[in-house]
């Protein structure tokens, strides 16, 4: 009887989040083939290299404490940790931007490379004190409050992206449609949690050393990892763009963007809810076997339409939704549909090593995509090849996500213990 509570609540909770995110990703869908046609994909490929950046730039800007908002026992702790990343991110983007600025000033930055750096900075900041919020109300369980930021971000984006492109036509309106997006969910997200506040931010600047040491685990092993899974997802657009051209990036960002609505709308609020539910059986019982079971079930089947649809009819759909000019990106996503599909199940079900004292396989995994990365892309781009450098990109990230799933399937069943290294 308590199992059946638990797996309704379970449900009733990720439909409550995936049911609100599905407006925001129906509005990002919505407007896609708009901005297809009012941007081309260069100007896709400069947003690529902005989000790759800030990506990666990210890392160190929350330093990764966003993951012991949840790990932590009390709301209390959770609180700390939420002004803890407001006071890190802070000084963390100021003293980025003033070795930004000296660097930019050393080598003549153009003025165009200077601002799109700029913005790159105030997105990291954006994004890391939303993202505080947002690890904070699904601390508290506030789903609803979650999904309403997302959807406001959509909003924002849309507006923004689509009068630039209309009046100015520059890719500036792709960029600041993303920062906005960012920036707006913040500042609903810090409205409506009612337990943070601007005023007990700066009271509690004392505490943030406190609440770093005793959450130093997650920075330890969690920067490393994280630098080297975003410098593997995220730079090689940064890589892409350098040998092949922005048009290249751009396609490739289409894909992501395509390939990524279904994660982000589902896959996302599984794994939110996941991962507090996960959290509490390991803490009380030391495993998840039968969550982990039922999740990846549903996933399956949940990412085997969308797989079939881009293996089957990638370039035709690509063209008939996006325009003409992006039939290659159809093609690319052909050949990365098998990563989708993994990806798709894999990556909600990996917040278990994310949880207790298991980062440390984490870092692991990293080490291991980064290698097989390296070796594979090398030979892609000294051939020349696109074509090849995608396909290596799809074969590292399937065996990675293949050796993910292990490691996770193991934690849930109790069987994992924390690595301990030397």
């Amino acid at each position: 009887m308590i199992g059946k509570l638990v797996n309704n609540n379970f449900v009733r909770q990720v439909s409550l989040l995936a049911g609100g995110t599905a407006l925001a990703q129906v509005i990002n869908l919505a407007i896609l083939p708009i901005l297809t046609r009012l941007y081309g994909p260069g100007e896709f490929g400069i947003l690529a290299v902005m989000t790759a950046v800030a990506a990666m730039g990210g890392v160190f800007v929350s330093l990764r404490y966003e993951n012991a908002i949840i790990a932590v026992h009390s709301v209390e702790e959770a609180k700390l940790g939420v002004y803890s990343i407001f006071w890190i991110s802070l000084f963390a983007c100021l003293i980025g931007f003033s070795v930004f600025s000296l660097v930019s000033f050393l080598i003549d930055l153009s003025d165009k490379h200077y601002w799109v750096g700029v913005l790159s900075i105030l997105f990291m900041l954006a994004s890391a004190w939303s993202q505080a919020l947002y690890f904070f109300n699904n601390k508290i369980s506030n789903y609803r409050a979650m999904t309403k930021g997302r959807l406001y971000a959509a909003l924002m984006l849309a507006f923004t992206s689509i009068v630039w492109g209309v009046s100015a036509g520059s890719f500036w309106g792709l960029l600041l449609g993303s920062f906005f997006g960012v920036l707006i969910n913040f500042i609903y997200l810090l409205v409506i949690t009612k337990d943070v506040n601007l005023a007990e931010f700066y009271q509690q600047r004392k505490n943030v050393l406190s609440f770093a040491v005793g959450n130093k685990r997650f920075p330890r092993f969690l920067i490393a990892s994280s630098l080297i899974d975003r410098a593997s997802s995220q730079g090689y657009l940064l890589l892409f763009t350098k040998v092949f051209g922005e048009t290249v990036a751009g396609y490739l960002s289409l894909y992501n963007k395509v390939a990524g609505l279904p994660s982000v709308l589902i896959g996302s609020a599984v794994g939110d809810v996941f991962k507090r539910n996960a959290s509490e059986q390991l803490r009380e019982t030391g495993q998840c076997k039968g969550l982990f079971s039922k999740t990846a079930k549903s996933l399956m089947l949940i990412a085997f339409v969308p797989f079939i649809v881009l293996v089957l009819l990638g370039p035709y759909v690509f063209s008939l939704v996006f325009g003409s000019e992006w039939r290659t990106a159809g093609e690319y996503a052909q050949v990365l549909s098998p990563v989708f599909f993994i990806g798709f199940v894999v990556s909600p079900l990996s917040s278990l090593i994310y949880l207790e004292d298991y980062q440390k396989y984490d870092l692991l995994l990293q080490f291991v995509l980064v290698s097989m990365l390296t070796v594979f892309l090398t030979t892609a781009i000294v051939f020349g090849d696109i074509f090849w450098a995608v396909t290596a990109y799809a074969i590292s990230y399937f065996l990675k996500y293949l050796l993910e799933a292990a490691i996770c399937w193991n934690i849930a069943c109790g069987k994992s213990k924390p690595l301990v290294f030397g």
